[in-house]
This record gives C-alpha cells, structure tokens and sequence, in this order.
C-alpha cells in the first residue's frame, strides 16, 4: 500500500505538471497568435491525433498489460512493438502530409510539424507504456515532463520576438523529439538490450492490441468529432474557444488519469491473484471514488468559470466561459467512464466496451450534425455531456454483467475442484 501511494502521488504529480505547463504553453500563445490562425493549429493537431492512433494499433495498453505480467521479457515485448510501430509512424507522416500539400496547401508549414509533433509524440507512450508495466512511475513522470518544459522554455520567448505560428510549431516539433528520443535511450538502458526471442508472434500481438486500439480510437474519435465538425460546420474562431474549454476540462482529468495509470497493472494483478469476488470490490471503490472526485471538481470549476476562463484566456474568448461550465457539468461521468474503462480493460472486456463507445460516437455525430450549425460551440458541448453520460452508464453495465459471469464461473470452478477431490 505504501508504494501504491507513493505510485499515485508521483503520477498525480507528473500528469498534473504535464498539464498545466500546456495550459500555461496555450494561454500564452491565445494572446500572441490570432484566434483563427489557433484554430487551424488546433485542427491540425486533432487530425494529427487520430491519425496517431490508427498507428499505435493498441500497442501501449497492451505493453502494459504484457509487461505487467511478464518484466523479465519486457525487452522483447518493447521490440516487437517497435518493429510494429515505426513503419506504420513514417508512412502515417508522409500521407498526412501528401494529402494536406493536395487539400489544403495553405496549411502545409502548420501540418508538417504538428505532424511531426503528434506522432514523435505518440512514439513516447510506447516507451512510457514499457515504463508503467514495470512500475517505474517516477520515470514516466521524468520523462513525460521533457517535451513541456522545453515548450516553457520556447514559447515565451517565441511570443517576445514576435514568431509566426509557423515557426512556432517548429518548437513544437524538436520538443517532441527530444522527449521521445531521451526516453527511447532512457528506456533501453532500463529494460536491457538483450531481447532473447520474440515472446509471441505478431499475430498474437495484434489480436490482444486491436480491441484496445479499436476502443482507444472511438474514444479519441469521440473526444475529437466535436472539433472536427465545428470546423466544417462553423469556423476556426468557434473551434479555438472549444478547445480553450476543452484544455481547462483536460487538466481538471489529472486527478483521474494518474489512478487508471497506477491501477490498471494492479488491477490486471488482483484479477488472477484474488479472483473476481475480490475484483468486484475494488473496482466498485474505485469508480465510486472516481464519481465522487468528479462531482468535487464540477462544484467547484462551475461557478469560477466566469473569473478563470477570462484571466487564463483574455477576452477574446469570453463565450469559452458558457462551454466550460457546459463541459464541467459531465465531469462526474467522464470520470466514472475513464475508470470503467480501464477495469473493463483489465477484465479483458474489450469488444462489450466497444460496441458502448460505438454507440456514443454516432450518437455524438449525429447530434452535432443537427446542433452545431445552428447552436455551435455551445451546442457541441451539450452533445458532449449526453453521450459522455450515455457512454459512462453503458460501460458500467457491461463490467457488471462480465463480473457476475465471471464470479459464477469461479464459482462453478471451485464446485468442481471440491467434488473432483472428495471423490
């Protein structure tokens, strides 16, 4: 228990940093840069974000959960996800970038380097992953600080001499390699180069990454479609105070995301070492807690929105005020969701959890499809707390009733063991 807590207090430490540093980074660049040249940034990098995830395949939570349970061949699992992973990134960069240069040429410059940010960028949580399956939180939480701090080092600056987006982004982009970079060199001197073998074949290694990567790209997909559409269905300007909500909502999540990145090889762990009975209880604790934080930080973000959004943001984003109060309204439930799901996760009940998600996708689009161009931003965000909440109450139902499936099954189990031994 004593290292649990000092595990929670060192992610809730890191992640908090890491949050606030861009909140920091982003406040500073909403003053200096202009509201519509923010929103192409921020449209690109939401692109760019999805486009991540359709090459990270599921990988990370699967090195997770793979390392968790097997350390002394973490080498092998982190090769084999490499070799998986880095002609996947290269092809993914060039595509975006072919494709921008024909759609969009005038957005070309932006697109490059944030490209060249998001996906160095997602190469690092291959090696983070490694680094959580062996419980080294002190070291993901070093390493995951590199790319911020070197961005609190840039921007200001940047915003002293007068720099274009443009070049900005540049700063973006060498942050993003140098995190990853450190921590590739970081993480192989911490594993060890000897790999041994491969530890399964590649088709076993996509058949336990492709659910996760299925279930992390609807969600990512979810969080996104709002500013995607925005985009398409209104303008740039709308999108800029979307995400300048949306970032603030972000960092109030560094009071959940440490607890699903300390809980979720423990869990795996309990699963096997204590059965389900045991699981249950835990899992019952800890999305009850999860609710309970959530509701603390609506209670207390709502009212103050009206002093924090102007002070962080300045004027110009005056109606970023109504949509974080409207996004905070879900944070219970998207609290109670971002634990579900890493306790469905480690129930291994990836594909019930999908069809929750799926559900809350197309819920979400077509919702936005009829709000948005109407209502806009603030339409966007209600269509947020209704499938946010929809897919919280799905996710729970389908724990429970894998839980209880389970429970019966080790039961039936422990019936037969006792009949096969008096007998």
């Amino acid at each position: 228990m004593k290292r649990i807590g000092i595990d929670l207090s060192l992610a809730a430490l890191g992640h908090f940093l890491e949050k606030s540093i861009g909140l920091v980074v982003i406040t500073i660049l909403v003053r200096h840069i202009d509201k519509v040249s923010m929103g192409q940034f921020f449209y690109a990098i939401s692109v760019c974000s999805i486009v991540a995830m359709l090459t990270e395949l599921g990988t990370s939570r699967h090195l997770v959960r793979a390392v968790a349970g097997d350390t002394g061949h973490a080498a092998a699992h982190l090769q084999q996800v490499l070799r998986l992973r880095l002609p996947l990134l290269l092809i993914a960069l060039v595509l975006v970038n072919l494709s921008v240069s024909l759609v969009a040429p005038s957005l070309s410059t932006i697109f490059l380097f944030c490209s060249i940010y998001v996906l160095a960028g997602d190469l690092y949580y291959t090696f983070s992953a490694t680094l959580l399956g062996m419980r080294a939180v002190a070291a993901r939480a070093l390493t995951g600080l590199i790319g911020p701090c070197v961005l609190l080092l840039i921007v200001p600056f940047a915003a002293y001499r007068q720099w274009s987006l443009e070049q900005i982004v540049i700063a973006y982009a060498l942050s993003s390699l140098l995190m990853t970079g450190i921590s590739w060199r970081f993480t192989l001197r911490r594993v060890g180069r000897k790999v041994g073998g491969a530890v399964t074949s590649l088709r076993e290694l996509l058949g336990s990454s492709l659910p996760l990567f299925i279930l992390g790209l609807l969600m990512l997909a979810h969080a996104r479609a709002d500013e995607i559409m925005l985009a398409n269905l209104r303008n740039f300007s709308e999108v800029a105070a979307y995400v300048a909500a949306y970032k603030l909502a972000e960092v109030s999540r560094t009071l959940i995301r440490p607890i699903t990145m300390v809980f979720f090889p423990i869990m795996s762990a309990t699963l096997v070492e204590h059965g389900p009975g045991r699981y249950r209880r835990d899992a019952r604790r800890l999305i009850g807690g999860s609710a309970a934080i959530g509701l603390l930080v609506a209670f207390v973000v709502i009212p103050l929105a009206p002093f924090i959004v102007p002070w962080i943001f300045g004027a110009a984003y005056s109606e970023a005020t109504v949509i974080t109060q409207i996004l905070f309204l879900v944070t219970p439930a998207l609290f109670i969701g971002q634990m579900a799901v890493t306790v469905a996760n480690a129930l291994r009940l990836d594909r019930p959890a999908i069809g929750i998600v799926t559900m809350g996708l197309i819920d979400n689009i077509l919702l936005n499809a009829m709000i948005i161009p109407q209502w806009g931003a603030i339409g966007a965000a209600y269509t947020t707390v209704a499938t946010e909440s929809l897919i919280a109450v799905g996710l729970l139902f389908v724990i429970e009733r894998g839980l209880r499936e389970r429970i019966s099954a080790h039961a039936d189990a422990d019936e037969t063991r006792l009949s096969e031994r008096w007998s």
